[in-house]
């Protein structure tokens, strides 16, 4: 599922690896159905500004900022920024506005559980979960 600054996609493992090492740092789309409407009007106007792409073999998925949006007729072309600084800044970016809500959740979540004791190991756990649940809906 999309969230409003996060655009997703899923590509077949051969273009999944060139494009999470960067050797294809672009995705193209030909939106066609109901079910794309959403995504080609975020498009138009702009609006997402990290791209999050899905191995469709093995559920791996990496993050990156979206540097360009380009429409050929009817194909859209949207490309990122594949080096190493780009990388780790998409995924800082992402952290810091959805980690820590869901880090505090978790500790709030464990706090209770465990009588009044948060451990780091039982938040980080929680975390991973309930990211894992976000990302399944």
């Amino acid at each position: 599922m999309d969230d409003e600054k996060i655009i997703n996609f899923k590509s077949c493992p051969e273009f999944y690896e060139k494009e999470k090492d960067g050797r294809k740092p672009n995705t193209e789309r030909f939106f066609d159905g109901a079910d794309n409407t959403k995504r080609k009007q975020r498009l138009e106007r702009n609006e997402p500004y990290l791209i999050r792409i899905t191995n469709t073999k093995t559920g791996e998925s990496f993050l990156r900022r979206i540097t360009d949006i380009s429409r050929w007729e009817d194909i859209w072309i949207i490309s990122w920024d594949a080096t190493e600084q780009a990388r780790a800044s998409a995924v800082i970016e992402w952290l810091e506005r959805d980690g820590a809500k869901a880090f505090s959740d978790a500790q709030e979540d464990v706090f209770k559980e465990n009588g009044g004791r948060a451990f780091l190991q039982d938040v980080m756990k929680k975390i991973v979960a309930k990211l894992r649940e976000k990302k399944e809906d």
